[in-house]
């Protein structure tokens, strides 16, 4: 009984890290970055470079004119550069 009992609770701890390991492999929905316009907010001060949250996913930003942008500012993509967005404060 003891060894079914841990059998059981190997093979469970070993999909639920199956599981987790192809879910942070999974490519974002928005990860062709065409998705100007959209909006979102700062997640950390961008000076220029910060962090945005956008459709519930965190991004790396810039202010289009390398400016500051407050931390919680509502801002709106304008463009991207390879893996970063460019944005500007609404």
């Amino acid at each position: 009984m003891n060894v079914l009992l841990i059998t059981i609770c190997v093979v469970v701890g070993l999909l639920l890290l199956l599981i987790t390991l192809l879910s942070h492999r999974k490519k974002s929905r928005l990860s062709s970055l065409h998705f100007p316009g959209a909006s979102g907010v700062a997640n950390s001060p961008l000076c220029p470079e910060g962090t945005v949250l956008i459709g519930g996913e965190l991004w790396r930003a810039r202010s289009t004119d390398y400016s500051s942008i407050e931390l919680a500012s509502h801002i709106k993509v304008v463009g991207s550069q390879e893996h970063l967005l460019i944005v500007e404060k609404r």
